[in-house]
């Protein structure tokens, strides 16, 4: 009995195990139910934040898209306001210009009206039947060392802007005799002395007092003539005083010198070009023709007299842009030539010129001086001489309202002559224009620019050329 007891009792422990455990079961599964339920709501609440991105996305989108419609309106409306600015600024010059043009218009009239009154009383008088000799132009000046009358300096024919016959494109066979330059009244003519003689007396000029333009009506230019006389003054004063040929002195020339001769043409042929008299004076003609056109040539040089007319000038130029309207650019073009002939007529200008002449040319002298020959005496007064005309020309040029250029032709290996604007002038290589060009001959030296004149207030605005550059070769 005693040992049947614990299985009795195994038994029992066994059955009451089992029947715990089936007590368990529905536990379980209610949990894992709770579980199933539980992640039901989890998956719905992440339905939910899901849908809500989406909706947040789409709205973050929209936003985008309306951010940058706004953007692209704001850009348009910065565009818009630059565009009605410019528009604005330019109805601002073209009223300008107008007020310009009617003051010019209003000025002209009075001028007509002032010569059609001396006019009148000039036929007047002639009725009278009283001997009377004939009037000098306005503006004309006797001449107190010679006692005889001056031709004015504006008394030109119409200009035909034909190339001067000096100017032909002919072979230059030897060095020029001494050849007066083109007077404003008989043009060119030979001069009889075959010594040096003084530039103003050789031109049958004399600039002093001749700066002021004094007429009412400002008469037509022969543009050809007037830039092939200054560059010949140019020539003949380096042929007359520095073209003597000295190796010592050319060594000892200043450092600037050299650098200005650098710049014209090839710095390894200098020394053969300043060596020989027969290219000498053209080699130094050029320094001082460059000079000319990027500096006395310029409006620049008739500031300083008047502020007033200095500020009108600045104005009208500053408006004056590429690609404006031509009749705008053409209003702004009078407006500057009207103050420049209102500036020549200011009491003092001519006295304040000559002293800029002076003091221009004592600038350039000093560097220029080291290159005269000994006993150049009559040299400053001819080199100032040489200034005046120089500024004679830019005031003449600036006085109308015309555009100028000045083209040297490039020198080098990769430079070819071109019949058509340049004039043979080297010594040694001769031949007819058109031969040469056959040739494919190379420029070694220009002595002074090609010049393009172009007349903008015509109807059809054409560039005419009006002086031919004269050039070394080489081959």
């Amino acid at each position: 009995m005693s040992r049947l007891r614990p299985r009795s009792s195994q038994g029992n422990t066994d059955s009451t195990l089992g029947s715990s455990s089936q007590m368990h079961y529905p536990v379980a599964e209610m949990t894992i139910l709770q579980c199933h339920q539980e992640i039901g709501k989890l998956k719905g609440i992440i339905s939910t934040h899901d849908s809500a991105m989406l909706r947040l996305r789409e709205q973050a989108s929209q936003f985008n898209s309306e951010r940058d419609k706004a953007r692209m309106e704001i850009l348009a409306l910065r565009q818009s306001l630059e565009v009605a600015t410019q528009l604005k600024h330019e109805q601002d010059s073209l009223i300008y210009a107008l007020k310009g043009s009617i003051l010019t218009l209003e000025d002209t009239a009075a001028r007509q009206a002032k010569t059609i009154k001396v006019q009148s009383n000039t036929i007047s008088t002639s009725m009278s039947h009283e001997p009377r000799t004939t009037p000098l132009r306005s503006g004309s000046h006797h001449n107190t060392n010679a006692g005889e009358v001056r031709p004015h300096i504006y008394a030109q024919p119409p200009p035909s802007y034909n190339l001067h016959q000096g100017q032909q494109t002919a072979n230059w066979n030897a060095p020029h005799h001494q050849t007066s330059g083109p007077s404003f009244a008989t043009g060119f003519q030979p001069s009889a002395s075959a010594g040096p003689v003084a530039l103003n007396q050789q031109y049958n000029r004399n600039n002093s007092s001749l700066m002021v333009v004094q007429e009412e009506e400002i008469p037509d230019v022969d543009w050809s003539t007037e830039y092939t006389q200054l560059f010949k003054v140019v020539e003949d004063w380096a042929r007359n005083f520095a073209n003597v040929p000295d190796r010592a002195r050319d060594m000892a020339i200043p450092e600037e010198l050299k650098k200005q001769f650098g710049t014209v043409t090839d710095m390894s042929i200098v020394p053969e070009l300043l060596g020989s008299g027969s290219t000498r004076f053209h080699l130094i003609a050029r320094v001082i023709n460059l000079h000319f056109t990027d500096v006395i040539l310029r409006i620049g040089v008739l500031k300083g007299f008047n502020p007033e007319i200095d500020s009108k000038i600045g104005h009208a130029r500053r408006n004056i842009q590429r690609g404006m309207p031509d009749n705008m650019r053409q209003a702004f073009m009078v407006i500057i030539a009207d103050a420049v002939q209102e500036l020549t007529k200011l009491p003092g200008f001519e006295n304040w010129l000559e002293r800029q002449i002076s003091e221009r040319a004592s600038i350039s002298w000093d560097v220029l001086n080291s290159l005269l020959a000994p006993g150049a005496d009559m040299a400053w007064d001819d080199f100032r001489y040489m200034f005046a005309e120089a500024y004679r020309v830019c005031i003449a040029m600036a006085s109308r309202p015309l555009t100028y250029t000045f083209d040297y032709p490039k020198y080098g290996r990769k430079s070819y002559f071109n019949p058509n604007c340049m004039v043979n002038r080297d010594p040694i290589l001769k031949g007819d224009p058109l031969s040469l060009k056959k040739l494919d001959l190379k420029v070694r030296l220009s002595a002074n620019p090609v010049v393009v004149v172009t007349d903008i207030i015509t109807t059809a605005i054409v560039p005419k050329t009006v002086h031919m550059a004269d050039v070394l070769l080489m081959k």
